[in-house]
């Protein structure tokens, strides 16, 4: 009995760590276990797939079956989505595999989790085969497989399953409508949501956080306005999302009083929020605003330094631009793609050649040179700053490698 009771003790230490992104803990105590259970496996499996580390997540599915262990349904529904997010697919096969060896088929679950991960890796030919041969469908599986062929632009056949599956409810009409609303089919969109009000079926959060950015990047304010209206009637003003969306649709839209009047009013923000603010006085060439505003927030993350960047590098402030990448650095915040390819146009303004060198090697270091964007800023920035040679250089690693 108290070696059950430890083993449970520790399945739950190895939860806590991996829930905490710990997962050197989690696995030093996993593998202390003498005969982990399909629980303690499962653990350790959704602990890499949700930190997104997905081949180690399949690593360790491999030693569970080589341990003997049966896999279930639990441990398939945590690690299908992370293969579908990271574009896993060579992954996401070799799950499918034990899923059919598993017996796991059968469950809708499991089968919608595959048509969603074979559909997000552009496979949705492999995902309409497995819709088809489903003995049994849920609103779940109909709702899959019609956004897998929306996102893979397919909207004719998309919308022919949403008008024939037997139940529609909130997701299937939100599927649609982010559909349109991502692929800039505003009218689209706005119809749909238009027809799923006469339908009787409520919005829900993410319906118009889906259908806010639709109105906000084709600076369709009127339509805007009628959906603040609806999440006024539907309850959703105090959602933060939703708040978010809101704010960002009024800033792109130029109402940047409207905005920052929501923005003051919101119970609750998030970084999400701030950087919407705050990306809307730069939108509105309101940088000093936008600089008070950065530097009352919280805590910032890449997005709100990018911003600012950005901001000081499109307005011409250029050793502004350069001063705030230099801060972002001190304050330990990693650089992604889009730093790197606001901060470089900088640099080719300004003709600091060795500022971009040095943010060469930032971009090699963090694993970006294969980004094709950032790449060609490098060609730009180099080419700008009179170093020709080394412009090509880099222009023939792209080539060779494309």
């Amino acid at each position: 009995a108290s070696a059950l009771v430890d083993m449970y003790s520790k399945c739950g230490m190895i939860a806590g760590y991996a829930q905490n992104d710990v997962l050197d803990e989690a696995l030093k105590l996993f593998k202390q276990m003498p005969q982990p259970d399909v629980v303690s496996w499962n653990v350790m499996i959704a602990g890499y797939a949700q930190n997104g580390l997905v081949e180690k997540a399949v690593m360790i599915f491999k030693q569970m079956q080589l341990a003997g262990v049966k896999s279930n349904s639990t441990i398939f529904a945590n690690i299908l989505p992370a293969c579908a997010k990271m574009g896993a697919l060579e992954q996401g096969i070799y799950i499918h595999q034990g899923i059919i060896e598993s017996g796991c088929l059968s469950d809708v679950v499991v089968v919608s989790a595959l048509i969603d991960m074979y559909a997000k890796c552009g496979s949705i030919h492999k995902a309409w085969e497995l819709f088809n041969k489903m003995p049994h469908r849920n609103i779940i599986t109909w709702t899959t497989i019609i956004a897998g062929y929306a996102q893979n632009g397919n909207f004719d056949k998309a919308l022919k399953l949403f008008e024939v599956m037997p139940e529609r409810d909130v997701a299937s009409w939100t599927v649609m409508i982010t559909g349109y609303a991502q692929n800039g089919l505003v009218e689209k969109a706005l119809q749909t949501f238009k027809q799923m009000r006469l339908a009787a079926v409520k919005p829900n959060s993410t319906t118009f956080a889906s259908i806010l950015p639709a109105c906000a990047n084709t600076g369709a304010l009127k339509q805007g306005i009628d959906i603040h209206q609806s999440i006024i009637e539907s309850g959703f003003l105090s959602d933060v999302v939703v708040g978010s969306a809101l704010v960002d649709m009024y800033a792109k839209c130029g109402s940047i009083t409207k905005a920052r009047k929501l923005f003051d009013n919101m119970s609750q923000r998030d970084a999400i929020t701030w950087n919407a603010m705050i990306a809307g006085y730069v939108q509105n060439d309101l940088l000093d605003e936008a600089s008070r505003h950065f530097k009352n927030m919280p805590s910032r993350d890449a997005v709100s330094w990018n911003v600012m960047i950005a901001g000081h590098t499109q307005n011409g402030f250029v050793e502004m631009a350069l001063e705030t990448f230099q801060q972002m650095q001190l304050a330990g915040v990693n650089s992604n793609s889009t730093t790197f390819a606001n901060i470089l146009p900088a640099c080719a303004k300004m003709g600091a050649l060795e500022h971009g060198m040095d943010i060469h090697k930032s971009i090699i270091e963090s694993g970006f040179m294969s980004d094709v964007v950032v790449a060609s800023s490098l060609v730009d920035m180099y080419a700008k700053c009179g170093s020709i040679q080394k412009a090509h250089e880099v222009f023939d690693k792209i080539s060779k490698r494309d």
